[in-house]
């Protein structure tokens, strides 16, 4: 049997209230599948191979979301089963090719929450939010369903929720969707809108910084596994073409310490500029649904490509159009 064993630290609160959980996940069928299929928890993204098997080992101080993907080359994800789990041991079965019949032994409580409000009216599903607000459950519905309110009731939402749950990813894309709920999407001839992040020296750097050259925005996340692979390339398309282009990496991490530590060997072939989007602000605000995401900007601040997915040297070809071969 072949096991993907992953250690993940996922604790918000005090550490002696960390618990171990694991997930053991057995689908069949695998090989047999043309898209691939990803185990996700906490932001990390991890491809399942060979028989289908794996184990998930997390530490964390609170329930977790667990999600089975079924993901496309170019990155589109077609079919998700998702999952919480906490202090526990739990088994994941079922058909890769038939994503109903996955299932998870035994269930979270939070799972019964889940499905009632998938099956729910709007006017029930606000009320499943509003008895669940205190609870880390609570607050990811709320940050999956912010349309269904208006901006008072998501303002006063988020005054109930309690302060050990403001380091929550969740928490924090609540308050960024209503700072960035009115940015339009982008696209090629729009104006790139600005923002300001931390970089890894600590200092805080804007898009604007960076007047009068060519800008590659590079939307990414730690856990997803096309974004790390694609630094080899972002690192030769930077040598080849620095003196008009500057490339600004924009990682969607949760934490710091998952920014700046975790696939450290692979970030270590970073020589441009790199900031942590720790509220998901400059993710929010450019409408970022999936990893990797580039857009070039041109020296007057406008648009002029966007595209999406990792695919092996797509993007030195895109950047050759713009500046030819170097």
């Amino acid at each position: 049997m072949r096991h993907l064993v992953l250690s993940i630290c996922l604790c918000y609160s005090i550490p002696s209230f960390c618990q171990e959980t694991q997930v053991n996940i057995l689908l069949s069928d695998l090989s047999k599948q043309k898209e691939s299929i990803y185990a996700s928890i906490d932001n990390n993204t991890y491809r399942l191979e060979g028989e289908g098997n794996a184990q998930v080992e997390t530490i964390a101080g609170m329930p977790v979301k667990m999600s089975i993907l079924k993901i496309k080359s170019n990155g589109k994800i077609t079919e998700n089963r998702s999952f919480w789990v906490f202090d526990n041991e739990y088994q994941i079965t079922g058909i890769a090719d038939d994503f109903s019949t996955i299932q998870i032994q035994p269930n979270h409580p939070y799972n019964l929450i889940m499905d009632d409000f998938n099956v729910a009216e709007v006017d029930e599903k606000k009320k499943i939010i509003d008895r669940s607000i205190d609870k880390v459950i609570g607050l990811q519905l709320l940050a999956s369903n912010t349309t269904i309110y208006s901006d008072e009731e998501l303002q006063n939402l988020i005054a109930r929720i309690p302060e050990s749950l403001h380091d929550s990813e969740y928490y924090k894309s609540t308050k960024t969707f209503l700072l960035t709920k009115d940015s339009k999407k982008p696209k090629v001839g729009s104006e790139a809108l600005d923002f300001e992040l931390e970089s890894r020296t600590g200092e805080m750097i804007s898009l604007s910084d960076f007047e009068g050259k060519y800008k590659l925005l590079e939307f990414s996340f730690t856990g997803c596994m096309p974004c790390i692979e694609a630094l080899p390339e972002i690192k030769e398309a930077y040598e080849r073409h620095n003196s008009k282009l500057e490339v600004i990496s924009v990682w969607n991490d949760k934490t710091k310490d998952i920014w700046l530590n975790t696939a450290k060997k692979h970030k270590e072939q970073i020589t441009w500029t790199d900031l942590w989007d720790e509220e998901g602000y400059a993710t929010s605000l450019y409408q970022i649904k999936v990893w990797p995401n580039y857009i070039l900007i041109n020296p007057d601040g406008e648009i002029v490509k966007i595209w999406n997915s990792y695919r092996k040297g797509k993007l030195l070809r895109e950047l050759e159009s713009f500046f030819g071969k170097n």
